[in-house]
């Protein structure tokens, strides 16, 4: 059973009182962790609900968890930051928990990253809903290939756009420009058509990068949840598409009339789980 220990303490300075709440829990395999509550008026309430510390059986910090303040957790996209501590009492791992809403727009619900001595990091692990997803080294996805889900994205694209048969259509958007999304290869590579060389041959102008129009004659149907879609892929990356295989796509997108396009510059493989 476990023993908790509540204490409260009251500073008051001036007219304003200072109360945080602290709650001792004992553990049977002789760990403990101490969970203090902020409350309004702590210097911590406006970013912190609590912090949750975890020590061995000879009382050495192993974790600590910050929970974030509703309107913080909002503002950053997670819900809590853990930190997993070493003997010598130094960080080497950071487990960052994501919000609903996140999750939502991204597919990712944990990510978890290892640091070294000089506190930078080397490797993240990214985790769904179902678990573990994949592990690389670190590469500072969230500037360069940000998570977002392809049917948000898609929304996004569609959102105010009126069909003009008269004219073609084409957009891309000036604050999303790449992406990396959790997907499924569903069929075989089949020759781009048309609209998609129409749309690649406009994209890579409007980047100023001509060079990537040789490098695309293929494009896969991809799932998500229960949509599908089309991704142009190079062709030095077909032989790895394996149906039915799960993988995380990181791509540059944007709107041919009607179709969502997608032009593929990579993907990492998601094992199946045993």
């Amino acid at each position: 059973m476990k023993r908790s220990i509540i204490c409260i303490f009251f500073f008051v300075v001036s007219t304003i009182a200072y109360s945080y709440t602290v709650v001792d829990q004992q553990e049977p395999n002789g760990t403990h962790i101490r969970t203090i509550s902020f409350g309004p008026g702590d210097k911590e309430y406006d970013s912190l609900k609590a912090m949750k510390m975890k020590y061995d059986s000879q009382n050495i910090l192993i974790s600590r968890i910050l929970i974030l303040s509703d309107a913080f957790s909002k503002e950053k996209d997670m819900v809590s930051q853990e930190e997993i501590y070493n003997p010598k009492g130094i960080v080497e791992r950071f487990i960052i928990t994501f919000t609903d809403e996140y999750f939502n727009r991204s597919g990712i619900l944990k990510q978890i990253e290892t640091v070294d001595a000089n506190d930078n990091i080397t490797d993240v692990e990214y985790h769904s809903s179902d678990g573990f997803l994949f592990k690389e080294k670190y590469q500072n996805r969230s500037n360069r290939f940000p998570f977002y889900k392809i049917s948000y994205l898609s929304k996004i694209m569609f959102d105010d756009f009126v069909d003009d048969p008269k004219i073609t259509d084409y957009g891309i958007s000036m604050k999303y420009v790449s992406a990396t999304s959790i997907i499924k290869f569903l069929n075989k590579p089949i020759k781009l058509d048309d609209k998609d060389k129409d749309f690649l041959n406009l994209y890579s102008k409007s980047r100023k990068a001509d060079n990537m129009i040789p490098l695309y004659n293929k494009k896969v149907l991809v799932q998500e949840d229960d949509k599908n879609y089309y991704i142009m892929i190079q062709d030095s990356l077909l032989q790895y598409v394996i149906s039915d295989e799960k993988a995380a796509i990181s791509y540059y997108f944007g709107t041919r009339d009607n179709d969502f396009m997608i032009i593929c510059t990579g993907f990492t493989d998601i094992p199946k789980k045993p």
